[in-house]
C-alpha cells in the first residue's frame, strides 16, 4: 500500500478534487493490500510453529476479542507437547488418531468456551473433525482462500460524492500539496 500511496501524492497530472484518480488509488491499494495480505497467509500456512486462532466474524467485536484473547490466554498455559499437538496439521500428522489422542482435552477445552469447529457447511470428513483447534482453523482458512479465489472488492464508505469520501478527497488533496510543495 505504501508504493501505491506514494505514487498518488506524487503524481505529475495532480489536480484538486480530482475524484477519479482518488477513486483509481482506492481501488489499487485495496487490491495491493488484499494480495499482499494473502501471501502472508501463505508464509503463516507454511510455517509450521504459526498457531491459527479463529475469530468469530458472526459475534460483535467485543466478544470476537475476548474469544481470541481467552484462546490465546489458553495457548500460553500449555506445556510445550500439548502446545505442539495443538499445531499439527492434516500434513503433518501421520493418523487423524494420534491428532485426535493428542488433543482429546484441547478440543472439550475449546468446546466448552465456545471456540469450537466453524459452522463451514463444506464436505468435512471425519478425519479433519479431530484436528486441534490451529489446525482446523488452518484448514477453514485454506478453504475460504480458495473461495476467494475470484474476489472482487467492493467500496462500501469511500463511494465517489458521499461525505466521507469528499473529506477523504479534501485531505488527499492537502497531502498531495505538502508532498509535491505546491501551494495554494
Amino acid at each position: 500500500g505504501y508504493r501505491q500511496a506514494l505514487e498518488y501524492l506524487k503524481r505529475t497530472d495532480a489536480e484538486p478534487k480530482d475524484s477519479e484518480a482518488l477513486m483509481s488509488f482506492v481501488d489499487v491499494f485495496a487490491a495491493a493490500t488484499r494480495q499482499y495480505a494473502k501471501k502472508q497467509m501463505q508464509w503463516f500456512r507454511r510455517d509450521g510453529s504459526f498457531a491459527f486462532v479463529p475469530v468469530q466474524m458472526e459475534c460483535e467485536k467485543a466478544q470476537r476479542v475476548g474469544n481470541a484473547a481467552k484462546i490465546i490466554s489458553d495457548m500460553c498455559t500449555l506445556c510445550p507437547e500439548d502446545f505442539e499437538a495443538e499445531l499439527l496439521s492434516p500434513s503433518s500428522s501421520s493418523s487423524a488418531a494420534s491428532a485426535a489422542a493428542a488433543t482429546k482435552k484441547n478440543n472439550a477445552n475449546n468446546e466448552n468456551n465456545g471456540s469450537g469447529k466453524s459452522n463451514n457447511n463444506d464436505n468435512d470428513d471425519d478425519a479433519t473433525s479431530v484436528l486441534p483447534l490451529s489446525a482446523q482453523t488452518k484448514l477453514d482458512n485454506e478453504r475460504q482462500g480458495k473461495k476467494m479465489k475470484f474476489f472482487q472488492s467492493k467500496r462500501v464508505a469511500l463511494v465517489d460524492g458521499s461525505d466521507d469520501f469528499l473529506t477523504v478527497l479534501k485531505e488527499a488533496d492537502e497531502c498531495t500539496k505538502m508532498v509535491q510543495g505546491l501551494d495554494d
